[in-house]
């Protein structure tokens, strides 16, 4: 997802079901070999399940979002997804931190 956010989420998640069955973690870089060679990153699990539940909302509108997404294709080319339902991760955070302030 690309927007006026140059930066990605570098949140995991393993599983499927309820937020308390699903392990979640954030990380301080991404698992491109450039960030794991020759750098100290850290991956940090969140046990506790009330502290998963908006990780795990990123992650739902980022696999959502259709108005900054691409897809790969097989050929290796790049194809922006068809805006269907409007959805935009970047709007999402802007609002989020804003009524967090």
């Amino acid at each position: 997802i690309v927007g006026s956010f140059l930066e990605h989420s570098r949140i995991y998640a393993f599983g499927d079901g309820e937020v308390e069955d699903v392990e979640v973690a954030i990380a301080s870089a991404d698992l491109m070999q450039r960030n794991l060679d020759r750098r100290v990153e850290l991956l940090v699990p969140i046990s506790e399940p009330a502290l998963r539940a908006r990780p795990l909302r990123v992650l739902d509108v980022a696999f959502a979002d259709d108005t900054h997404a691409w897809e790969l294709q097989p050929s290796g080319h790049w194809q922006r997804c068809a805006t269907t339902q409007g959805v935009s991760l970047q709007q999402f955070l802007n609002e989020e931190a804003v009524a967090g302030a």
